[in-house]
C-alpha cells in the first residue's frame, strides 16, 4: 500500500476538478495485486456523486535481475474494457428557486360555479314524432323565464332536456302544443297531481289527434270508444255484483 495508508485503505481528498495520486507502491517480489478505487459521496445536496467502482490490477514479474510491473484499470462488472485512469464525474444540480411573491398583487380567489340547480324533464311522443318542440318557462310567480336547455335523444320518440340555474326555484313550463297533437303532463314528487304544466323531473307526452276524414283513424277511434264503453259496463257490472254479495 502507499505511504500514509490506514491499514488496507488509502484516502485522498480532491478540491474542485483535477487529478490526484495515491502515492507510490513498492513491490519486492513477483505477484498480482488487486485494488478497488471508488469515490466517497459528499454531503452537498446539490451534487450527485459518481458511484463507479474501478478495479486496479498490478502484475509484477521478474525480468533478468529486476522486477517490472504492468497495470490494468477496469470497471466493476465490465472486466473487458480497460481504462487509462479512474475518472469520477460529479454533477451539480441546483435546487429550484421559489418564485418571489409580489405583495402588491393580491391572490385571485377561485370563482365558484354559479349554476347549482338542475331542472330537467322528459318529452315523449305517441302516434307521431315532430322535429322539435316549443315551450314557455315560468317563474313560480307566473312571469316568463328565458333559459337554454341541453337536449339528449334517448330514442326516436323520447327526448331528455336539462338546464342549470343559479338558484333553486319552483320553475315550471307549459308546452306550445304542436298542431295535430294533444298534451298530457305527468309530474313527480310534490307536483304528482298537477296535469296542466310540467315541473322539474316531469314528463310531457304528446299524442296524435286523428284528422277529420281519416277513415282508418275513425275506425280505430270507434274501436277504442267501444272498448271504453265495454270497460265502463264491465266496471259497473262488477260493482253491482259486489253490491249484491254484500
Amino acid at each position: 500500500m502507499p505511504d500514509d495508508s490506514d491499514g488496507q485503505v488509502k484516502q485522498v481528498e480532491i478540491q474542485g476538478a483535477g487529478p490526484v495520486e495515491f502515492g507510490k507502491i513498492s513491490y519486492s517480489e513477483e505477484g498480482v495485486w488487486a485494488y478497488s478505487i471508488s469515490e466517497i459521496a459528499g454531503s452537498d445536496a446539490e451534487f450527485t456523486y459518481d458511484d463507479t467502482i474501478y478495479t486496479l490490477i498490478v502484475e509484477v514479474r521478474q525480468q533478468d535481475v529486476t522486477l517490472v510491473s504492468s497495470m490494468t484499470i477496469t470497471k466493476e462488472h465490465d472486466a473487458d474494457t480497460a481504462f487509462e485512469k479512474a475518472i469520477f464525474e460529479n454533477n451539480f444540480v441546483p435546487a429550484p428557486t421559489p418564485s418571489p411573491t409580489n405583495p402588491s398583487i393580491p391572490a385571485v380567489p377561485s370563482t365558484p360555479n354559479p349554476y347549482v340547480y338542475r331542472f330537467s324533464f322528459t318529452k315523449k311522443w305517441l302516434g307521431g314524432v315532430e322535429d322539435s318542440i316549443d315551450w314557455t318557462l315560468y317563474y313560480p310567480n307566473g312571469s316568463e323565464r328565458h333559459k337554454w336547455f341541453n337536449k339528449e335523444i334517448i330514442s326516436e320518440d323520447e327526448w331528455y332536456y336539462e338546464g342549470w340555474f343559479s338558484s333553486e326555484m319552483d320553475y315550471y313550463l307549459i308546452e306550445n302544443v304542436p298542431e295535430g297533437y294533444k298534451v298530457r303532463y305527468e309530474n313527480v314528487g310534490a307536483h304528482a297531481g298537477v296535469t296542466d304544466r310540467c315541473y322539474n323531473g316531469g314528463t310531457i307526452i304528446n299524442y296524435k289527434v286523428p284528422r277529420t276524414g281519416d277513415t282508418a283513424n275513425l275506425i280505430l277511434w270507434a274501436g277504442c270508444a267501444l272498448l271504453g264503453v265495454g270497460a265502463i259496463c264491465g266496471a259497473v257490472g262488477l260493482r253491482r255484483r259486489k253490491k249484491t254479495k254484500r
